[in-house]
């Protein structure tokens, strides 16, 4: 099923949600050759970014690396409707539950547990 339609097959779009059985999943469009380029989203002005924003991304930092930025932004906006600059401590156990589900695509069940338990462990100063 597309956005609640039972369907053979279709063109997806940004937005669309796809239901298998009991898993809904959210199809995200994004053209990687400027993600990064968008002046809203990106963290190109590091010095417009929250503090909670600059303390996630160092520790998300040790398992992304160069891919820091694009991942931790896409959960920001996608999940929280949040950018860099208006994220804050209040959001973070629902930032680290999107950081646990999308980084286990990329990491083993240790290492991210290891990232989320980290950003929770994240303490306003």
């Amino acid at each position: 099923m597309v956005n609640n339609k039972r369907v053979k097959e279709a063109l997806l779009k940004d937005g669309d949600e796809i239901q298998t059985g009991e898993v809904i999943l959210k199809f995200f469009q994004e053209d990687f050759d400027t993600v990064g380029s968008k002046s809203d989203k990106s963290i190109s002005n590091k010095e417009k970014a929250s503090d909670f924003y600059s303390r996630v991304y160092k520790e998300c930092e040790v398992f992304f690396s160069q891919n820091t930025e694009q991942f931790l932004n896409r959960q920001i906006s996608a999940h929280l409707g949040k950018t860099p600059q208006t994220i804050v401590y209040a959001d973070k156990q629902e930032l680290a539950k999107w950081i646990h589900i999308s980084g286990s695509l990329f990491l083993n069940n240790v290492q991210i547990k290891e990232l989320a338990d980290r950003v929770m462990a994240l303490k306003d100063n």
